[in-house]
C-alpha cells in the first residue's frame, strides 16, 4: 500500500476538516473519498452513518446495524475500510454521541448516548 501525503494551508486544513466533519468522516478517510472515488464504499458508509443516527441508545457493532444478510453482501474490502473508517471517525469525535469500546470476539463495539 502506498502513502500520500500533501500540503495544505491552515484555511485549507480547517475547511477540509469541517466537509469531514459534516460527513461524519476523519480527515484522511475523507479525503480519500475525494480523490479514489468508490460508489459502493460512499454508499455503504452514507448508509451506515443514517443507520447510526437512527439507532437508540446503547451497545452496537456495524453488523448489527446492517443485520446480517446485508452485511454479508457487502464486499469484504468494503466491510474492513468502512470498519476502520468510522472507528477513526469515532476516535476523532467527529460522530456526536457514540464511543468506541473494547473488542469482543474481534469485533468492535461501540456505544450510543441518550440523545
Amino acid at each position: 500500500m502506498a502513502i500520500i501525503s500533501f500540503s495544505a494551508t491552515n484555511q485549507q486544513k480547517i475547511a477540509l476538516e469541517g466537509e469531514a466533519k459534516a460527513k461524519g468522516m476523519s480527515l484522511p478517510h475523507y479525503i480519500k473519498s475525494i480523490v479514489v472515488k468508490d460508489p459502493a464504499y460512499d454508499a455503504a458508509y452514507a448508509q451506515l452513518c443514517s443507520l447510526v443516527q437512527a439507532a437508540p441508545a446503547g451497545e452496537f457493532s456495524i453488523k448489527t446495524l446492517f443485520g446480517n444478510a446485508a452485511w454479508g453482501a457487502l464486499e469484504t474490502r468494503i466491510r474492513l475500510s468502512m470498519g476502520r473508517a468510522f472507528y477513526d471517525a469515532v476516535r476523532a469525535g467527529v460522530v456526536p454521541g457514540v464511543q468506541a469500546l473494547n473488542k469482543r470476539s474481534n469485533v468492535q463495539w461501540y456505544q450510543k448516548e441518550e440523545a
